[in-house]
């Protein structure tokens, strides 16, 4: 699978950075099972020059809940440029998955980089996706900082008062 993310406020708006963590069976979510098409040369390809492409994989270890996570970060010569390994307690191999993809980014990050290719072999977890901000409102709303109050919450079958306008106006079913 492949993600393209961006990091940072670019004033860009044809990527974004979305990472859905799922914990040991609070939140369920639907999973695509099917594998991508077959890629004839399955070999590491070099991102556009403008980009970094982060690898990432992780192993899960039930008996014990730990996990380890990796990074490879190359640029588009396909040079080395920095890598980590990390261990983790992790309640499910999704959750592992998830949090390599998390933390391969926050590297890139951190290393300055702002236009990362996120790549990972895991048919486990969730799917990365871009949208417009205007279909993205209600998690926008949200994150906002203005609504620090909030934070800490978890809401279920029922979204707090200030999503139910967006919901509702993106033309799905929102419990009263």
């Amino acid at each position: 699978m492949c993600f393209i993310c961006c990091c940072g406020a670019l004033g860009l708006s044809q990527f974004g950075l979305v990472v859905c963590l799922v914990f040991g069976g609070l939140v369920k979510v639907p999973l695509s099972r099917s594998r991508p098409s077959p890629v004839l040369d399955p070999r590491w390809s070099p991102p556009s020059a403008l980009f970094i492409k982060v690898n990432v994989d992780a192993s899960w270890f039930q008996m014990d809940g730990k996990a380890t996570l990796a990074a490879v970060l190359r640029d588009h010569n396909g040079q080395f440029v920095v890598a980590h390994k990390l261990s983790i307690s992790a309640p499910s191999v999704m959750f592992a998955e998830a949090m390599a993809m998390l933390k391969g980014c926050e590297l890139a990050a951190t290393m300055g980089f702002r236009w990362i290719v996120a790549e990972s072999d895991s048919l486990e977890g969730c799917r990365w996706s871009w949208v417009p901000r205007l279909a993205n409102q209600s998690a926008d709303r949200l994150a906002s900082r203005s609504i620090v109050e909030m934070c800490g919450n978890i809401w279920v079958r029922r979204p707090p008062s200030l999503l139910v306008h967006i919901l509702n106006k993106d033309g799905l079913p929102c419990p009263p």
